[in-house]
C-alpha cells in the first residue's frame, strides 16, 4: 500500500508566482514512474487572508483551500493545512518557488524509505546577497542550543515529514518563526532530521526599506519562538 502524501501550501499575497508554482506540482512524479502522475495525493492551498488574486489563481489548481479571513501568520497557515490534511506524509512547501518547485519530490523518498522523519531543504547560495545574515546566524544558534542538532536551513520553508513529527509538536508558532520551532520540537524527541540541497529559487527580500522591515519583523518571530522554546524546557526541568 502507498504511503499518502499530503502536499501544503501557506500563500499571502503570492498571485505572482502561486499559479507557476502549482503548475510545477502538477506533472512531477515520484522517482520517475511516469504511470503515477502526480507524485501527491492530495494539494492543499491555504489563503492567509491575501488581498490580490492568490485565492482565484489557486482554485484553478486544485480544490483543497482553506481561507483565513485575515492574516493570521505563516505558523497558523501551515496548521490549518496540517488539520486538513489526511496524508501520512506532509509536505509544505512555499508559494514563490515558481517552476523550480519541480524539485519538491526529492525531499520525499528518505521519509517514504524510513531514512529520515523530516527532511528540509537547502537552498543554493544567492548571487546577490541581501541583508547581513543576521536571522540565520541565529535561527542556527538557537537550534543547536534548544535542539541540540546542528542544521544549516532552519528558517527553511520546504521539508517533509511523517505526520507522527507534527502530531507532536509542542506548539505551532504563529509567524516566521514556526520552521526553527519545528526543527527544535522534532530534534527534542529524537526524530531524524536530514538536509537536502535542492537547486529551489525564491523571491529574496531586496536591500529597500520593505525588505529590511519584512527582516526585522521574521528576526523577532524567530527570537519569540526561542524564548518560547526555552520556557517549556525550564518549566520540564522543574
Amino acid at each position: 500500500m502507498r504511503t499518502a502524501v499530503s502536499v501544503i501550501i501557506p500563500a499571502w499575497n503570492e498571485a505572482e508566482r502561486i499559479g507557476e508554482t502549482l503548475f510545477a506540482l502538477q506533472a512531477q512524479p515520484l522517482g520517475g514512474d511516469e504511470k503515477r502522475l502526480p507524485f501527491w495525493d492530495e494539494l492543499i492551498v491555504v489563503d492567509d487572508g491575501s488581498t490580490d488574486d492568490t485565492l482565484r489563481i489557486a482554485r484553478s489548481f486544485t480544490d483543497r483551500l482553506i481561507r483565513h479571513p485575515r492574516n493570521e501568520g505563516k505558523g497558523a497557515a501551515m496548521e490549518s493545512g496540517f488539520r486538513l490534511a489526511k496524508g501520512d506524509v506532509i509536505l509544505f512547501l512555499d508559494a514563490d518557488l515558481g517552476h523550480s518547485a519541480t524539485h519538491a519530490c526529492k525531499l520525499l523518498q528518505p521519509v517514504l524509505s524510513d531514512l529520515a522523519d523530516m527532511t528540509i531543504a537547502v537552498f543554493p547560495k544567492p548571487v546577490n546577497r541581501s541583508g547581513l545574515g543576521l536571522v540565520k546566524r541565529l535561527a542556527q544558534i538557537g537550534v543547536r542550543r534548544l535542539g541540540g542538532c546542528n542544521v544549516r536551513a532552519s528558517l527553511s520553508g520546504q521539508r517533509a515529514m511523517k505526520r507522527e513529527v507534527l502530531e507532536r509538536i509542542v506548539r505551532f508558532e504563529r509567524g516566521f518563526g514556526v520552521e526553527v520551532g519545528l526543527t527544535i520540537d522534532a530534534a527534542r524527541q529524537g526524530f531524524r532530521i536530514i538536509e537536502i540541497e535542492l537547486p529551489f529559487v525564491h523571491r529574496y527580500t531586496g536591500n529597500d526599506l520593505a525588505g529590511w522591515l519584512h527582516r526585522g519583523k521574521q528576526l523577532c518571530s524567530v527570537a519569540g519562538a526561542f524564548w518560547r522554546k526555552r520556557r517549556v524546557s525550564f518549566f520540564q526541568r522543574r
